[in-house]
């Protein structure tokens, strides 16, 4: 121990052992509640207080941090350094008061396993021990920092200490010694200083409220501290308070003090105006700027999500148990060993089952599964892949039927992400459907797509049919639609199928304004596919709704099943269905590749040019040939294999009658 903190410690034992500062107050009464409507009432606040057990070499810590649930998101935090008389309930109801202004606050223990007292002979005891190691004294603050800036209620970049008599000496101390604070404040404690702060050394802004009538902080001390902080450069307010002696912000002080005859007085006013002070510098220390119209829509839309994600997985329990009674099983051992012979064979079983989610069969008239299989050509050999599978839907259907034969694929969002995300909440309920039937869904391939603007499924060319059922309307609202045609275009075979249901929008509407809507323009997203590579081969009106007017105000999730507006005109939009849709089954092509000059083609005698073997096998079928030239049908017009020279240098191909290069002459199939 260095001469200088010997010093320190001996004033301070001085001071407080003469003073006595003030014995821990009773237990505060609870305030009255007004009858009228109490009970009914929602608390502003919802604080919880945890008793938290810590160390710090190797002296066991006990410590109380208080927190309010009902508030959102890291907060700042607060360490609150108790009197003499150890951690007791005095400096607990500080933690309160301060986790009701919205911080996280942690009591902290300086003695150790969370010793008190009320007789001042033990306080004395408790005191001089810890003042005998300043080191460790250092070391046990630090260690309750570290506890509190690792809780999730706080944000480890904002972190503030208050004491109180001895506990306002140790956070000055702390500011002096250069621990990583923003903000101290140090509530009629000593302002002696164990080492004189060093120029700029102090970054915390300070506050120092301390009483003008102390004995023990008299005016040459509150002069000195001022000198020693202007030097340091420090940020300091400080107020003292006319005839508040010792203890002011105790309400036991005065009763201790007439006790002991010490110059001890509780002093009301002077005990709310340093508090709000306290309220000021935190304030103005952890301010953050108003959050723009953006970062509100943001946290309103984080708390719903919140909200829906808690419910989901609710709902998925309740799922999950009734999937766990004995005759739902069974049916579903039985639905795992189907190996049907056609799609309808196949949903003559599967419609009817147990194993959907309740509400599903009740769609089965607006969506026609049945149809809208056979229409996109879906057998139970196929490998199939469902975009956007949502709450499994389709995947309840489709995942028993191709079991033994076939193959589904599904992408989804990463489950084990922010439940603040309606991605995570996309995800996770998916993975909880596949998880409560391993027996049925187990051979489900997911593919987890990180970014939907960038899909990339790693199928090419292996996919027979790929179903992007009510979600090309999100691929408009996001500006994905070009990466996820090129994406699925690339995943399908030559000739696959991309069937597309979704809602469709108003006549005129520009797509922009579907989209906002929720809706897709069919004109105009036909061309778009087209575009990247596909041919419309069929359309179908068997998902059509009439009544559906396409114009709601809250789009389409006015309608059932989302039903937006709630009970509002509930039974009417019940009354129209779910919405109007189109059905429109591509077929996959190559896309066209720029013409190049004839100079530029090099291509080997035999090959047929890039664009005619997807044409030929994509495009509606080709009428026989009037008189087939040879048994192979290639185009009329593909190189021949005898065209090589002699003395195999390698040539141009020849261009047809009319100059127009070859592979142009073989954009249109034989026939």
């Amino acid at each position: 121990m260095t001469a200088t903190n010997r010093k320190f410690t001996t004033a301070l034992l001085l001071f407080i052992t003469a003073l006595g500062c003030a014995p821990p107050p009773p237990p505060l009464e609870p305030e009255p509640v007004d009858s009228a409507g109490a009970e009914s009432a929602e608390p502003a606040h919802d604080i919880v207080g945890e008793e938290l057990d810590y160390e710090s070499g190797g002296v066991k810590l006990k410590g109380y941090l208080a927190w309010d649930r009902k508030q959102q998101g890291p907060r700042p935090g607060v360490l609150v350094v108790h009197e003499w008389w150890g951690h007791n309930e005095y400096v607990r109801t500080r933690a309160r008061q301060l986790a009701e202004m919205g911080y996280t606050a942690l009591a902290l223990d300086m003695y150790g396993e969370g010793k008190n007292t009320s007789h001042p002979a033990d306080a004395k005891k408790f005191m001089t021990e810890a003042l005998s190691n300043m080191d460790a004294m250092r070391a046990r603050f630090e260690a309750a920092l570290s506890v509190l800036t690792a809780h999730e209620s706080t944000d480890p970049q904002r972190s503030a200490a208050i004491g109180y008599c001895f506990g306002g000496a140790v956070v000055l101390n702390m500011a002096r010694a250069g621990v990583d604070l923003d903000a101290v404040a140090s509530f009629h404690g000593s302002l002696g200083a164990a080492k004189p702060a060093a120029a700029g050394s102090i970054t915390p802004k300070l506050l120092v409220l301390t009483g003008a009538a102390d004995p023990m902080v008299p005016p040459d001390a509150v002069a000195a501290f001022e000198q020693e902080m202007r030097f340091a450069g420090a940020q300091l307010e400080l107020v003292s308070y006319p005839g508040a002696q010792h203890a002011f912000t105790n309400p036991a002080a005065t009763e201790a003090g007439a006790a002991h005859k010490l110059p001890l007085k509780y002093d009301a006013a002077a005990d709310a105006d340093s508090w709000k002070r306290l309220d000021a510098l935190l304030k103005a220390t952890f301010a953050q700027p108003e959050p723009s119209a953006e970062q509100k829509a943001a946290a309103a839309a984080a708390a719903k999500n919140r909200g829906d994600f808690a419910r989901m997985e609710a709902e998925s329990a309740a799922e999950a148990a009734r999937l766990a009674d004995p005759e739902v099983k069974a049916k579903i051992a039985e639905l795992a060993k189907l190996e049907p012979k056609s799609t309808a064979a196949a949903l003559k079983k599967l419609l009817p089952s147990p194993h959907r989610q309740p509400g599903h069969a009740e769609r089965d008239a607006h969506r026609h599964p049945k149809k809208t299989l056979a229409f996109f050509g879906v057998k139970p050999t196929s490998t199939v892949f469902e975009q956007g599978p949502g709450a499994g839907w389709y995947t309840e259907l489709l995942a028993p039927m191709l079991a033994a034969k076939g193959r589904l694929i599904v992408d989804s969002g990463d489950a084990a992400g922010s439940p603040e995300k309606r991605s995570t909440l996309y995800a996770k309920r998916f993975k909880n459907l596949i998880d409560r039937a391993p027996e049925l869904y187990g051979k489900v391939q997911v593919v987890t797509v990180g970014d939907p603007a960038k899909p990339a499924l790693g199928l090419d060319g292996t996919v027979d049919v790929a179903l992007v059922i009510r979600q090309a309307h999100n691929w408009q609202r996001s500006g994905s639609t070009a990466a996820w045609l090129a994406e699925i275009h690339r995943s399908l075979k030559r000739g696959g199928v991309l069937g597309v249901i979704d809602h469709r929008a108003a006549d005129g509407e520009t797509p922009e304004q579907a989209a906002k809507r929720g809706r897709l323009s069919q004109k105009a997203f036909i061309a778009e596919v087209e575009a990247a590579g596909f041919k419309l081969q069929r359309k179908s009106e068997m998902n059509a709704n009439p009544k559906d007017t396409r114009d709601h105000a809250s789009g389409v999730w006015t309608l059932p099943p989302t039903l937006k507006l709630g009970e509002q005109d509930k039974e009417k939009y019940l009354a129209i269905g779910e919405s109007d849709r189109m059905t429109l089954k591509f077929v996959k092509v190559e896309k066209k590749a720029p013409k190049a000059a004839p100079t530029e083609v090099s291509q080997k005698a035999g090959d047929e040019p890039a664009a005619t073997s997807d044409q030929a096998g994509a495009s509606k079928p080709a009428k026989p040939a009037a008189a087939p030239s040879a048994p192979a049908a290639k185009p009329a017009d593909a190189p021949a294999p005898a065209a090589k020279p002699a003395g195999g240098a390698p040539t141009p191909p020849a261009k047809p009658t009319g100059g127009a290069p070859a592979p142009a002459a073989a954009a249109k199939p034989a026939g």
